[in-house]
């Protein structure tokens, strides 16, 4: 890079900027909310409920919180206080030949249960606005 005064250096060359932080793909992100419980983590399973702030919990998960509060550490269902907090939805689950196992980053998801539109037949994945 000279240094002799016939060469004039860029920024980028004099410069070092920190390393980013990896961060989690916004698909997989996305495809977690929608496929596991916010509240205990686990594939969501029938009969799925949902709170007014749209996240999506087992209801299984939902009746041992309210049983026994210690029982999950975490704030996402601090906001619910008893069972009428929450509505049980009447999800289409994904026929077999329409299921996609494969996420973008290659990765295959095989336990959990997929969910789709009776009329589109999108999946509900996050990828596309779905209304439940």
């Amino acid at each position: 890079m000279g240094g002799d005064g016939g060469s004039i250096p860029r920024r980028i060359e004099l410069v070092r900027n920190k390393k980013k932080k990896e961060n989690a793909g916004k698909v997989a992100v996305n495809a977690a909310k929608w496929k596991h419980c916010a509240l205990s983590q686990q594939p969501l399973r029938h009969p799925i409920v949902s709170c007014k702030l749209g996240r999506l919990y087992n209801k299984e998960a939902i009746i041992e919180k309210l049983l026994d509060e210690s029982k999950y550490t975490s704030n996402a269902a601090s906001h619910i206080k008893k069972l009428k907090d929450v509505r049980v939805l009447k999800l289409t689950p994904t026929p077999k030949e329409l299921q996609s196992h494969e996420l973008s980053s290659g990765l295959i998801e095989n336990s959990a249960e997929t969910f789709c539109c009776p009329i589109m037949g999108q999946e509900m994945n996050g990828a596309y606005p779905f209304v439940y």
